[in-house]
This record gives C-alpha cells, sequence and structure tokens, in this order.
C-alpha cells in the first residue's frame, strides 16, 4: 500500500469546511472555592459517577495553597483536580493573517478549535487587545462566557498562533485517567462544569393531522405539495417586485444569475421595454414568472430558476418526493411529506424542534392550513459525541464485551451495543465516542457513561 509523505507530528490539519454550531451539554459539579466546604459531597457524586470508584466516599479531600490544586485520597489510591485558569491550549501550523480577524470569528479559525476538539460557534466575537494579541468570546446560552486569548508569534512562519483559554480543570486518577471540565467565573465564584457531551445532531418526527380541514392546498385529507411551492415562489417574487422601486433590481433578486437572461428574453418576447414598465406589463412579468415556475416545478428543475437566497421552501421531485424547509436562525431543516409527516433534522436542542414546530404551523396558515390539533413530537434519534482522553484499545474491549462488533478491516470503530437505554456507540482508538440511537438527552448522557464504565472495566485503556 502507497502512502504520503510522513507529516510532522505537531502539524495542524485545518479542512475548510462548514459546519453548524456544537451545543455541548454542561452539568454543574461544584463550587472551586466550596471544596474543602459544601459542596464536597457534589465532588464525591462525580467522582462516582464518572471515575466508578467507590473509595471517594471516604477520601481525604485537600486542596494546595496556591488554590490550583484539590487532592482526593484514601488507601493509596488518588484523584488530582487542576485548575488551569488560563493555560495553553494548542498551537496552529498557519499564517495568522489569514486566520484572525476582527469581528465574528472565521471558519478558518473555528476549524483550527475543531480540530482540537473545542466547539466554538460562528457567533463567537473576535476582539484585538493589542498589537499580535486578539480575544475570541464566546457569550453563551446559558449566559455565562469563554474566553481565549490567540498570540503571534511574530516569527511569520508556519507556527505562528499561540491559543490559551480561560476556564479548564484537569481531572486525573492514579492510572492517567483523563477527564477536562470547564471553569467558568460568574458573580466572583468558579463554577466548575462537566462538558460532557457535544450534541452533533436530533432527529425527531412530527405529525401533523390534515383531516377535516379545508383549505385549497388540501385533497382527500393530503398536501398538494406542488401547489404550495408555487404559491410560496409567487409570494417570493410579488413580494421582491413591490420592495424595490427599480422592478428589474425586484426580479433580480428571485431569479437565479444564470436564468436571468432567459427570463428577460421572454420579457422582450411578450414586448416589454424594461425602461418603461407599466402596471400592465407587471401583470405580464408575473404570468411570465408564473409559467417558468409551473414548467420547473413539474420538471424538476426549480433550482435552475430560484436564486438561492430567496428560497424558503426546496423542492425538486426528481430528487425527493417532498418540501425542504430550512430554518436558517435554528439550523435545522424539515422534511414535510404530503401525507403530513414531517421529519426535522438538524436541531442542536430539544427545544429547537419544539421552535420548529411554531415555525412550520405560521407557516402553513399562509396557505389557509390551519391545524385542528397540536403536531404531535416523537424523537427518533439524537447523535452525539464524547471523548475519552486517554487512547483506547479496541482489541481488548471487543474481547471484553460480547456486545461489541470490531472488524477493523471494514470499519475503524468499534460498535457497541447498550440494550437500555436502547444506542449504539462507536468507540474509536482515539478516545472519541460516538452516540446513536439515543430517543432523548438524558439517554445520551446515560450511554455515555456506561461506555466508559464497561472500557474501564474491560481495562482497554492505553496509557502514553
Amino acid at each position: 500500500m502507497s502512502r504520503g509523505p510522513k507529516k510532522n507530528k505537531d502539524e495542524v490539519v485545518i479542512k475548510k469546511k462548514k459546519k453548524k454550531d456544537k451545543i455541548d451539554i454542561s452539568e454543574f459539579v461544584f463550587e472551586w472555592n466550596n471544596v474543602p466546604g459544601k459542596d464536597e459531597e457534589s465532588i464525591r457524586n462525580y467522582l462516582k459517577t464518572n471515575f466508578f470508584v467507590d473509595w471517594n466516599k471516604d477520601a481525604k479531600i485537600e486542596k494546595s495553597k496556591d488554590n490550583k490544586n484539590i487532592t482526593l485520597s484514601h488507601n493509596g489510591h488518588s484523584i488530582n483536580f487542576q485548575l488551569d485558569e488560563v493555560g495553553h491550549l494548542f498551537d496552529l501550523r498557519a499564517a495568522y493573517s489569514k486566520y484572525i480577524k476582527e469581528g465574528i470569528i472565521s471558519e478558518e479559525l473555528r476549524d483550527g478549535f475543531y480540530q482540537n476538539k473545542i466547539f466554538l460557534p460562528a457567533r463567537a466575537e473576535v476582539k484585538k487587545i493589542k498589537d499580535c494579541e486578539w480575544r475570541v468570546i464566546w457569550n453563551r446560552i446559558d449566559g455565562m462566557v469563554d474566553i481565549y486569548t490567540i498570540k503571534d508569534l511574530g516569527d511569520n512562519t508556519d507556527k505562528s498562533i499561540e491559543i490559551y483559554c480561560e476556564g479548564r480543570v484537569f481531572v486525573e486518577n492514579e492510572d492517567k485517567v483523563k477527564e477536562i471540565l470547564v471553569i467558568r467565573k460568574k458573580a466572583g465564584k468558579l463554577l466548575v462544569y462537566d462538558n460532557l457531551i457535544i450534541l452533533e445532531n436530533i432527529v425527531a418526527s412530527i405529525s401533523i393531522n390534515l383531516d377535516g380541514i379545508k383549505s385549497e392546498y388540501i385533497h382527500n385529507n393530503r398536501l398538494d405539495i406542488e401547489n404550495i411551492i408555487e404559491k410560496d415562489y409567487m409570494n417570493i417574487f410579488t413580494k421582491a417586485t413591490k420592495e424595490n422601486a427599480n422592478i428589474e433590481e425586484g426580479i433580480a433578486k428571485v431569479i437565479n444569475k444564470e436564468y436571468y437572461d432567459t427570463f428577460k428574453k421572454a420579457m422582450n418576447e411578450e414586448g416589454i421595454d424594461e425602461e418603461k414598465i407599466n402596471k400592465e406589463d407587471i401583470e405580464k412579468i408575473t404570468e411570465i414568472f408564473r409559467k417558468t415556475i409551473r414548467k420547473a416545478i413539474e420538471e424538476g428543475e426549480i433550482e435552475k430558476v430560484i436564486a438561492q437566497d430567496a428560497l424558503t421552501f426546496v423542492y425538486n421531485k426528481s430528487r425527493f418526493p417532498g418540501i425542504v424547509y430550512r430554518l436558517k436562525d435554528l439550523q435545522l431543516a424539515m422534511l414535510l411529506f404530503d401525507s403530513g409527516s414531517i421529519i426535522c433534522t438538524g436541531a442542536g436542542r430539544e427545544e429547537f424542534v419544539q421552535k420548529a414546530k411554531n415555525h412550520l404551523i405560521e407557516k402553513l396558515k399562509a396557505f389557509d392550513i390551519n391545524l385542528n390539533s397540536e403536531p404531535i413530537i416523537k424523537l427518533q434519534n439524537i447523535v452525539a459525541s464524547t471523548m475519552f482522553y486517554p487512547k483506547i484499545n479496541l482489541d481488548v474491549l471487543a474481547d471484553y464485551d460480547e456486545n461489541t462488533e470490531y472488524e477493523p478491516e471494514q470499519f475503524p470503530g468499534l460498535v457497541y451495543k447498550i440494550e437500555v437505554p436502547k444506542t449504539v456507540m462507536l468507540v474509536f482508538r482515539s478516545g472519541r465516542i460516538v452516540i446513536t440511537g439515543a430517543k432523548s438527552v438524558d439517554f445520551a448522557i446515560e450511554a455515555s457513561k456506561m461506555t466508559k464504565k464497561a472500557i474501564m472495566d474491560a481495562k482497554a485503556l492505553i496509557y502514553e
């Protein structure tokens, strides 16, 4: 087998690709300054749940004089919590000018964080502090703030960026099993959270009952998808032409650039003077657009006619039998079928599915489709990921548990099936674990903990 050139082991390869925001599920563990003290029970419960130890209930808890370490020890066992409020995270082997810009974080910089297991949303801000130093600030949904410092090394080489962070706690036991917790400052307190799982995707089904609803867009209790699409695009076209004093500019916002010349040719054939468009001409233009849309729908060529930025519904019957309704603010899509069945995919939180359902109800009202009952939501699949920071010996884990499947020649990960809660875990040597099939976020968390326990019980960790 031929291999490419060997890469420097310190090199960070950054692939530019568009990713949606990642949502982390962070559970509060304890307040740093309350241990030893009133939060001792919280820290003991965390260790029992995440490190699966039974000796910690009798462990002695001590904190170092510099307030940087908390240690639990008992009969030769120990676990250490190390506070790293401002710590070096990683370097980027790339010219800083390409990655760092004032304002919203660039995709290149987000990819750099992503490759180092840190997930930042596109709304994170980049602020210049002084020459050769920037700060990335993420004002989180929970009201707290994550802050990262970026420094230019000034040598103008590929290795030019250093990334630091505020707020990490490294947890390690005597077997070098590690976890990384998040620490955030709020009202003068140091609050420690378990950054357990990153939600990748929530898939849910939404059922709407069309029985007895009277609308010209419902026939025999089924949605008339093509007429809905036609009306939606006509509404977009009408709005664009009315909101622009220059009719031609309004048309250009709706018509795909590649199709614009064809549309202008059709206008000329109708004898429409682009310099002197009157009310009658607007009616003709609207009818040209209607015929164009109807033909494109029938031929499955709508994507060639309508500008992508103008679309709310996407429909191409030659590829997919339903409507794709994209909600950019929620970063998800809804697949709407004529039966009233809907698949919601891409949601980062369970409440986003509820918001998407409400959006859809309002959208249907525009077609005089007023539902008689509340749509039924059912979570079908939650895809999430987590990390086990030591590497994992997949051969040992496969031999230990009969509920595993490991065929490295076919797939690099080990498949671990859990009956309760019913989930399928994909475990990789790097320590990355992908959770699929969970019906709730709580089930995903529980399955993650069960998988980590199985790995530790099997003694399948690789210590380096």
